[in-house]
């Protein structure tokens, strides 16, 4: 019982540090590109959904101790 808790924590701890990594880096890059720093509203949900996507087609990479 505590194995699966653990690796459902460990998931969703993985899960969300590989998409926010994601999303800033493509932020940082997008913003060095168009050499504006305002957030805009046409290129945050396209990373965030991107960020997203990496994460997810990462998860046979994520390695659960249990």
């Amino acid at each position: 019982m505590f194995d699966l808790l653990r690796n459902i924590l460990a998931f969703m701890g993985t899960f969300v540090v590989i998409s926010t990594g994601i999303m800033l880096l493509l932020q940082g890059v997008v913003c060095c590109i168009t050499w504006s720093w305002t957030c805009k509203k046409n290129t945050d949900y396209r990373i965030v959904i991107i960020g997203i996507i990496v994460a997810l087609l990462l998860i046979p990479f994520y390695y659960f101790p249990a």
